[in-house]
Formats: structure tokens, sequence, C-alpha cells
């Protein structure tokens, strides 16, 4: 169910965007990085375990050439259920720092690789979080339940004994290598199959890793006009890990739909849809619900070799998802 305030924001932006078609761009810009989508992904702990797709764009030609990135993400987190099945608590905020490299092969073929690390703590948000709330009548979703800015990421088999449990500080997160295969571009087409291997390099026993490699393939549709432009992408994922005390694990789906507007040949503006299956079966709703969340935002290229990107994301179905995230990337090559 999408409560006043979702609504509200995704009206927004819609009304944002359609006042943008008036403004005329410069002119159509050669720079297809203009109509990247937003470098975006679900940063839920539980969720962070396993692969999550940042969406791609076929527009790009390759010109072999390298790409390097930082994407920064902060996330204000609460999820909380107790059931018989186990117990689940995640009350926390979150900045990750995303270290990614790009090289094009040749011209159709890149290769890449994400490095995150995220540093988890108490937080400051949680008092102006409930006021805001508050204030217009949205529901807090237990957050009024646990003491204001204090840490917990645990999950807790039905036997009572914990699966993993973390304390704050910085954890390395899960490296991916990514592929992709451009099948089909023209001026205003583009078709590329999309693969990805999770690599499980953050801790099993604090929360941040599955414990296994998670393997990936998609496909992405791009289209775009003198200024408008979309992307539509999808993904099976399967984990090679199948169960944890409470839990089983399944193969899963993931897709996104972004929409965006050229303003001008420096900067554009997007909205975003991201969701899909959970891979987890677990009788607990924070873990089992489908993840689906909403972002705005908008690309800026700097100079001809640097590029930054803002934005905003917010949850759509609350259960699997953070509260919000903001997002601020930059790339050079």
């Amino acid at each position: 169910m999408i409560d006043r305030y979702r609504l509200l924001l995704l009206t927004a932006t819609l009304v944002l965007l359609s006042n943008a078609a008036s403004v005329r761009a410069e002119t159509e810009p050669s720079d297809n990085r203009l109509v990247r989508p937003l470098p975006v992904h679900n940063m839920y702990p539980a969720m962070l375990r396993f692969f999550d797709p940042v969406p791609a764009s076929a527009l790009e030609t390759n010109e072999k050439q390298v790409e390097l990135g930082v994407v920064q993400h902060y996330s204000s987190i609460y999820q909380y259920d107790q059931l018989p099945e186990g117990q689940l608590l995640a009350d926390m905020e979150i900045y990750t720092l995303e270290l990614l490299g790009d090289i094009a092969v040749t011209d159709t073929l890149s290769l890449g690789v994400t490095l995150p690390w995220h540093y988890a703590w108490d937080g400051f948000m949680d008092g102006f979080l409930r006021d805001f709330h508050d204030a217009l009548g949205f529901p807090n979703g237990g957050r009024e339940l646990r003491p204001d800015d204090d840490y917990q990421w645990y999950y807790r088999d039905p036997d009572g004994t914990d699966v993993w449990r973390d304390e704050p500080g910085w954890e390395p997160g899960n490296a991916v290598l990514r592929l992709k295969q451009q099948i089909m571009h023209n001026d205003h087409d583009g078709l590329a199959l999309l693969a990805a291997l999770q690599l499980p390099t953050g801790s099993v026993t604090r929360g941040w890793s599955n414990g296994e490699p998670d393997v990936a393939a998609g496909l992405v549709y791009s289209r775009r006009g003198s200024a408008w432009f979309a992307h539509l992408e999808g993904w099976g994922i399967i984990p090679l890990k199948k169960t944890d005390p409470g839990i089983e694990y399944n193969a899963y789906f993931r897709g996104s739909f972004a929409l965006g507007r050229v303003l001008t040949r420096r900067i554009s503006l997007l909205a975003q849809l991201q969701g899909g299956t959970s891979p987890y079966s677990s009788g607990i709703a924070e873990l089992d619900n489908s993840p689906v969340q909403f972002s705005f935002g908008a690309n800026w290229i700097v100079t001809p070799r640097s590029m930054l990107n803002f934005t905003f994301v917010e949850n759509i179905n609350q259960d699997t998802t953070p509260d919000f995230s903001f997002t601020v990337g930059f790339s050079y090559r």
C-alpha cells in the first residue's frame, strides 16, 4: 500500500518531469553518459547479502577506454520482526562507499568490478524521522518502540541462536564482477546482455554476506529520442547458498525502469523504479517480502571526462528496503 507521502513524492516527480518537457534542450547530446540510469540499488543489509543489480544503459558504445568511479550512499534503516520462526532487527544508518572500474575489451564487450565498503552505525536521524512522521500523520514503522540512535543488526533462528550479529563499524561488502555485451545499437535503440558474479567477500557471521557466490544474468533495452530516454532491465539471479538455520534461499528476479529527460547538453533528470522478488523464505516479512523502491535524481556532465550523479531513494513497500537513501556518484574516464 502506497501511503500519502509516497503518493505525493511520485506525483511531484512526475510533475517535475512533465514540466521539464517544456524546457527545450540546447542540442541533442553526443555524450551518452548523460542518459545513463541512476547508479542506485537496494541498501537494506539483508538484501546486500545477495546480488542486487545497478541499472545499466545499452546506448553506449565502447571506445576501448577505462572508466573509474566512486559512488557514495547514505541510508536510514529500521526493520523489526519477532515471530515463532525467528527474530530480525535492523536499526542503523549506513554510509556505503563503492569503488568501480570498467574497461572496454572490444567495441561491444566491457568488463567491470565493484568493491563496496560499509560503515554501519547508530546514526542521528531517528528523532527527526519520528517527529517528521508524527507531524504529517505518517506511521513510524515501529521506531517508537526502540531507543533513538541505537544500533542493532542481528537475525536469531527459531531456537534462539544468533545466525548473524554485528557491532557498529566498517565492514567490507561483497565484490561484484560485471560483464556487458552489446547485442544491438543504433542512434535511438540499444540492447545489451548483462552478467554478474557476486563474491562473498563480506562477513557471514556479522550479516553482510551469505557466504557463497551469486550468479546473475540480465538483459537491458534502452531507447532515446531528441530529449526523452528510457531503460527497461530484467535479471534472473541464482544464489549458490541454499540454507541457513530457519531460512531457505531461492532463485529470484530483479527489474528496473528508468525514464529521463535531457535538459541541456550537460544535465538530465530521471525517475527510476526498481524491484523484484526476495531470495528469502523464512516466514519473516522483513526478509521475504518483495523489495520495491523509487528514486529520482540528475546526471551532470562536469567536464568531457567527468560526470556527477545525485539521487534520492524512497521505499515503496517498507519491509525489505531502507526508509530512504541519498546517493552521490562520480565517474572519470
